[in-house]
This record gives structure tokens, sequence and C-alpha cells, in this order.
């Protein structure tokens, strides 16, 4: 139950063995700055409501096997700063992740 989190700021760094996670209901989290780091057998991400998150600065880092990642992720993200997607991912990602990232966060 994370209805009272502010921050899952490191969370699960480092979780090596770590290969997919549940839809996590984080209403007040604001930062998941490096949540998943190094997490290096995650291969996709579940569609999370992180409407309220201001950074993802190296949530996904060193994530070397994720390449799956939802449409519309990020449609509803709360006020992000330049730096909130800083050093976010280092995979390789697959062509319709990047085209779902770049779509999820266009903001026009």
């Amino acid at each position: 139950d994370f209805s009272a989190a502010e921050t899952v700021k490191n969370a699960w760094y480092g979780c090596e063995e770590l290969t997919s996670f549940p839809a996590i209901d984080m209403p007040n989290v604001t930062t998941c700055e490096g949540a998943w780091t190094n997490c290096k057998k995650l291969t996709s991400i579940p569609f999370v409501d992180f409407s309220k998150v201001t950074t993802f600065r190296t949530a996904w880092s060193g994530c070397n096997l994720l390449t799956d990642i939802p449409p519309n992720l990020f449609d509803t993200t709360g006020a992000l700063s330049g730096s909130a997607f800083q050093l976010t991912f280092s995979g390789p990602l697959t062509v319709s992740s990047v085209q779902n990232l770049l779509v999820s966060l266009d903001t026009e």
C-alpha cells in the first residue's frame, strides 16, 4: 500500500533479480528517482499512475533488458523539471517503446 508514500526514491535500487512488478497505486508519490536502478533483469514497466510524479531521474538506469514501455505511461505526469528524465533509461528500448515514450511526453 503506497497510498501515503510521497517518494519511492531508490525503493527497488539494485534488485538485480527483479524481472517485473505489478501496477502500483502511487497516488501521492512525487519522486521515482532511482526507484528501479540496476534492476538488471527487468524487461517491462506496467501502466502505473504517475500523475503527481515530478522526477524520474535515473529511475530505470542500468535496466539494460528493459525494452517494453506501455503507451501513454507519462500522459498524466505532474509538473516536470528540465532534468526530470535525466539518465532515466539506459537500456536498448524497442522502437515501439521509444514511440510510446515520445507520444506520452508530447505536451501539445
